[in-house]
């Protein structure tokens, strides 16, 4: 492991709770605990060793490519993700986790570490607690129904000043909710929802709808969420 069991060693990750993987700058695993075995496929740590996330043995594998990408930016940085994926079994997990940057004795980033908990069955840990119950509230408002998917979670929207509500807002209008389904999401009139997303188009610069949107994809906007719909009661 070309020295990287003297930086993280195997025993530290076992302690560590929910699942717990430390790549190389290729995306290629060096280690992984026995959480993140059970979830993967993978039946002992020495198989995994030099995989990939392609060839873990569940669903979860066909999103390799964009797990690689969350990787490229956390070796710039650390970064916290909500992501919903199946593992093996067929397990459908809510997860909630980070990956962040590790640095050798010169200051160089060597690997990066992903550290995920499973918050699928926990109660009140973020407020979007309708979208991982659809039972509850419809399938209409529901997020985490259909197929697999992550987001990178964000204070606000890089140079875009949107204010916190306005942000949420558009998290929404890029989930194809209208504005009445994006005021009882945010708990606010009809009204005040045409508020934020006038507001979004002016500071976008678009006079539509789907410009407004055709923009935000462009910029990465679709696999983002902002942090205020994940803080803790």
């Amino acid at each position: 492991m070309s020295g990287i069991d003297k930086i993280i060693s195997q025993s530290f990750i076992e302690q560590m709770p929910g699942g717990v993987t430390v790549s190389d700058l290729d995306s290629k695993f060096l280690m992984g605990n026995k959480v993140f075995l059970d979830w993967s496929g993978f039946n002992a740590a020495v198989k995994m060793i030099g995989k990939t996330y392609y060839d873990m043995l569940c669903k979860a594998s066909e999103q390799h490519e964009a797990f690689i990408q969350l990787d490229k930016k956390a070796i710039l940085s650390a970064i916290q993700i909500l992501g919903y994926y199946c593992y093996q079994d067929d397990n459908w997990r809510v997860i909630l986790g980070e990956k962040y940057p590790i640095k050798d004795q010169f200051g160089n980033v060597c690997c990066h570490v992903t550290h995920g908990r499973d918050i699928t069955a926990v109660s009140g840990i973020y407020s979007l607690d309708q979208f991982i119950n659809p039972k509850r509230f419809g399938d209409k408002f529901s997020l985490f129904t259909k197929e697999q998917t992550g987001f990178v979670i964000e204070e606000k929207l890089g140079s875009d000043e949107l204010t916190t509500r306005e942000f949420e807002c558009l998290f929404f209008i890029l989930r194809g909710k209208t504005a009445k389904e994006i005021g009882y999401l945010m708990a606010v009139s009809f009204r005040t929802a045409e508020f934020y997303i006038t507001q979004i188009k002016q500071k976008f610069q678009c006079s539509t709808r789907s410009q407004l949107i055709e923009y935000a994809i462009s910029k990465g906007y679709l696999n983002v969420i902002p942090r205020s719909l994940i803080n803790s009661k």
